[in-house]
Formats: structure tokens, C-alpha cells, sequence
């Protein structure tokens, strides 16, 4: 867990952020068909909610798939992928307007992990 302290306290990124997250989480001991479209393993709010101040710019999608949106069924994995295609042609629409200094430094962190 002294990871995720460290990415909250000290990370801050100058690019914009994705952060893709399921709908729902669900904890129980017993199995049932949530599983296939919950996270199984971390609190989605509270990744959502850390998201937040790893930047200026974040966006959050949710979606309702597993804990790795890569393993969740296809119509879950295509719209991710599209919004993750989306936000970078944004950034690098933002990024070719940057005079170069600031194009350089586009994407670093003041933290360091």
C-alpha cells in the first residue's frame, strides 16, 4: 500500500489523465453473475475519487466491466479503447499548439515513484 501513498502525495502529472474504472464493485464471499461486470479487486469510487489529483485535466469512465476492463466482455474492451483513443488525440491536438519548452515538458511528474 505504500505505493498508492506515494502516487497520492507526490504524483502530479502535467498531461491529461484517463482513468477508467468499473461501475461497481462487489466484495461478496459468494459467487454470482456480478462478478463479470464489477471490480472484484479495488473500490472503483475510490480510484475514481484518487484519480482526481494525479492532474489538471482527468477524465473519468466508467464502464461496466471487471477489474481489468481488458478482460471484461467486448462491447466493455471497444468503447475503452475508443475513449483512450479519443483523449490522446486530444492531447496531441493540445500538445502540437504548445510553443516547444512547453511541448517538452508535456507528460513529466513531479513526483517520482
Amino acid at each position: 500500500m505504500a505505493g498508492h501513498e506515494t502516487v497520492e502525495k507526490d504524483v502530479h502529472l502535467s498531461a491529461p489523465v484517463l482513468s477508467m474504472v468499473s461501475t461497481s464493485a462487489y466484495v461478496d464471499e459468494e459467487w454470482c453473475e456480478r462478478v463479470f461486470t464489477s471490480d472484484t479487486v479495488l473500490d472503483p469510487v475510490v480510484i475514481a475519487q484518487r484519480s482526481l489529483g494525479l492532474s489538471d485535466l482527468v477524465t473519468i469512465a466508467r464502464f461496466p466491466g471487471k477489474h481489468d476492463l481488458a478482460l471484461s466482455d467486448a462491447p466493455v474492451r471497444e468503447q475503452g479503447l475508443r475513449d483512450d483513443a479519443r483523449l490522446a488525440g486530444r492531447c496531441r491536438r493540445l500538445a502540437s499548439r504548445l510553443p516547444g519548452a512547453a511541448r517538452g515538458a508535456f507528460g513529466r511528474s513531479r513526483g517520482s515513484l
